[in-house]
């Protein structure tokens, strides 16, 4: 039988495991088929946010608390982190759910607002931006690519 923190585990290493295998940038797989990747994206789309499940009887939410405290971790150390110069060129942004919303989109990180500014500016939801605080992530890539070429 599987236990709640089984079940959560296999929950979210299976959503990291296709965050990796849908991007080739931020530690994702390398020379994965195109089709592979937009499977990944897909599946992505659908699957609900660690969030969603952590008052779910069926996963232990410690393990969620867990997992949330550290991506607020890893965020917190890119935000110390100061842009290089190869970091001010224009990426596309792809915000969780953001098809709904038309994105992606081109950011320009020299435009003087903030990735969260511009995404609100550019129809995302700010409730989405609230409910998931500092759990919120998007993808990039650099704008040189066709937004389904990665």
């Amino acid at each position: 039988m599987t236990t709640p923190a089984e079940r959560t585990w296999a929950f979210l290493e299976s959503r990291e495991f296709l965050v990796k295998l849908s991007t080739p940038y931020n530690n994702g797989f390398k020379k994965i088929p195109r089709e592979v990747r937009e499977q990944a994206r897909r599946i992505l789309r659908h699957l609900p946010w660690p969030l969603h499940v952590k008052n779910n009887e069926n996963f232990d939410s410690s393990l969620i608390d867990e997992f949330y405290d550290v991506l607020k971790e890893e965020q917190d150390s890119v935000k110390q982190r100061p842009i290089a110069e190869n970091e001010k060129t224009p990426v596309y942004v792809d915000p969780p759910g953001g098809w709904k919303y038309g994105f992606p989109k081109i950011y320009d990180p020299t435009c003087g607002i903030t990735c969260r500014e511009w995404l609100i500016n550019n129809g995302y939801p700010a409730k989405i931006l609230e409910e998931l605080g500092d759990a919120f992530y998007c993808r990039f890539w650099k704008a040189d690519k066709e937004p389904n070429s990665v």
